[in-house]
C-alpha cells in the first residue's frame, strides 16, 4: 500500500483539525486531561486501521524492540530493564525463546570452529579410540 495517501489523509487540515477536536471533546466528557501519551496511542491506532492493520498498538513496538535486542546479543537484564519489568523473570517468561534460539545457534557456530581445531580433533580421537577398545593408547 502506498504510504502517501495514508500521510496526506492524516495531515490533512480539515481531518486533523476534526479528529482532534472529536477527541478533545470525548476526553473533555470523560473528565480526563489529553496527554501527549494518548493523542500518540490515538494517532497511532488510527494510523494503523488506515493502513489496515487489526489491533494495532504500542505494545507491538514493544515486542519487537525486545526481541531485536536480544537477537543482537543484549542481554535479558538489560532488556528486562528497558522494558520497566519489575523482575528479569518477567522478561525471561516472555521472551525466552528468543534467546534460546539464539543460544542454539551460538552453540553451533562454537561446534563449528571447535571442528576445526587440530589439537580438539587429536584428543577426541584418542578418547574415542580409548572408548572403542577399552585401553588407553
Amino acid at each position: 500500500m502506498d504510504p502517501d495517501p495514508i500521510l496526506k489523509g492524516l495531515l490533512a487540515p480539515d481531518s486533523a483539525e476534526e479528529h482532534i477536536n472529536a477527541l478533545a471533546e470525548a476526553e473533555r466528557q470523560q473528565r480526563r486531561p489529553l496527554t501527549l501519551t494518548g493523542n500518540w496511542r490515538r494517532a497511532l491506532r488510527r494510523l494503523c486501521e488506515i493502513a489496515g492493520v487489526n489491533d494495532g498498538h504500542p505494545h507491538r513496538f514493544r515486542d519487537t524492540l525486545a526481541v531485536q535486542l536480544l537477537l543482537e546479543g543484549v542481554p535479558m537484564e538489560r532488556v528486562s530493564i528497558l522494558l520497566g519489568h519489575s523482575s528479569v523473570k518477567v522478561t525471561e517468561r516472555h521472551y525466552a525463546p528468543w534467546v534460546q534460539a539464539r543460544q542454539a545457534q551460538l552453540e553451533a557456530d562454537v561446534a563449528r570452529v571447535w571442528n576445526k581445531d587440530p589439537i580438539l580433533q587429536a584428543e577426541l580421537l584418542r578418547t574415542e579410540t580409548v572408548a572403542l577398545d577399552g585401553r588407553p593408547q
